[in-house]
């Protein structure tokens, strides 16, 4: 049965999929939100492949990625090991599957 979250909207606007550091920064917003510790999704707890997020979260982080050349590769990368989108999600939300 999937779980729904909801991320708070002021951190889902400004969280990047990636941060500047190379960190993975949604992975740690989604973690807080669920009320998990970073190590919990590090270590396959949650499989990224079943993750579905809102089309907002991922424009915006298309958004964020800066050049054509690094929204391309944020995309494939997306597209290869998740999350995907789920157009019926509404914005912030983010689906759990598993």
């Amino acid at each position: 049965m999937p779980t729904f979250v909801t991320l708070p909207a002021e951190k889902a606007k400004s969280t990047p999929f990636v941060d500047k550091g190379g960190n993975a920064a949604f992975y740690r917003l989604l973690a807080d939100t669920r009320g998990m510790d970073w190590d919990d999704i590090a270590k396959n707890a949650i499989d990224p492949t079943k993750i579905y997020v809102s089309r907002n979260l991922f424009e915006n982080w298309l958004d964020d990625a800066g050049s054509d050349e690094e929204r391309e590769f944020l995309a494939m990368l997306l597209v290869n090991y998740g999350p995907k989108v789920d157009e019926t999600l509404d914005t912030h939300t983010v689906r759990i599957d598993g």
